[in-house]
């Protein structure tokens, strides 16, 4: 495999980057499908820091327009994110907490 191949998309956020470039240098990703997994899974990461900045600013609750309390929607995105995430490592083999 290329350097090239290993490089991080551009998409992602710098983060996500970082976590690209210890996955790869870490576990042996030898395979166009592989790579597009863990770039699903990063893509996601990035997705679940979002909702968690949107929660942090606002809340896990909202008002609606009648003044009722609900649950904000970063919630769930938050948590199919972190659900999608997930599963793009484990098709791919990968254990985060090899990382650490």
């Amino acid at each position: 495999m290329t350097d090239q191949r290993l490089k991080p998309p551009s998409h992602l956020s710098k983060k996500a980057k970082h976590l690209w470039r210890q996955i790869t240098a870490a576990f042996t990703i030898d395979d166009a499908p592989g790579l597009m997994l863990l770039t699903s899974a990063l893509e996601a990461y990035d997705r679940l820091n979002e909702a968690r900045a949107e929660l942090k600013r606002d809340g896990i609750s909202v008002v609606d327009r009648w003044g009722q309390r609900k649950q904000h929607p970063s919630v769930q995105t938050e948590a199919s994110a972190r659900g999608q995430m997930h599963q793009a490592l484990k098709l791919i083999n990968i254990d985060i907490n090899a990382l650490q």
